[in-house]
């Protein structure tokens, strides 16, 4: 009885695509419905009859990092998560063309990581790579990275080159 509520209904989502077949009914009973980033709205603005909004998530940086490793980094590429999973079908030719890489240390770990594992790697780390499904989206392992001095290689059109200038691309 969502729609009987005496106020405007709001909706959000995100990977609508996914399981769309699931949620189209739904978006169709809000008054409006927000999404991540413009290439979600050109999807879902086309699906229903109610305006649809763009508000990007705001990540923080959390204030109990480690600090940055000072000392030399032992992996040249780092990579963990979805790898190898039939969700990202995009991650395994990637992890494919850096291990055609010749004499490079790669760490790849097909699973997620506890916090602490997860940052005393990246902070090993020389570089790292990820890939969103949405480029517009924020991709908060690149944050990660960078936040413990690990470089990172986004794909075009990723929304975090809004906050570079050409050199540092």
């Amino acid at each position: 009885n969502i729609q009987e509520l005496p106020c405007p209904i709001l909706g959000y989502t995100s990977d609508y695509d996914l399981h769309v077949q699931a949620v189209l009914p739904w978006l169709k009973t809000f008054d409006e419905v927000i999404v991540l980033d413009s290439s979600e709205w050109e999807d879902v603005h086309q699906l229903i009859d109610v305006p649809v909004s763009t508000f990007p998530k705001a990540f923080g940086i959390s204030a109990s990092l480690p600090p940055i490793p000072t000392a030399p980094r032992d992996i040249d590429v780092f990579q963990s998560g979805t790898v190898l999973h039939p969700y990202h079908l995009d991650k395994a030719p990637l992890l494919h063309q850096v291990l055609k890489i010749p004499n490079i240390k790669v760490k790849a770990i097909n699973t997620f990581l506890d916090v602490q594992t997860y940052q005393g790697l990246l902070g090993r780390s020389k570089v790292s790579y990820t890939y969103v499904r949405h480029p517009g989206a924020m991709p908060t392992r690149a944050l990660d990275a960078l936040s413990l001095g690990c470089a990172v290689v986004v794909q075009k059109g990723c929304i975090l080159t809004l906050y570079l200038g050409a050199e540092e691309r």
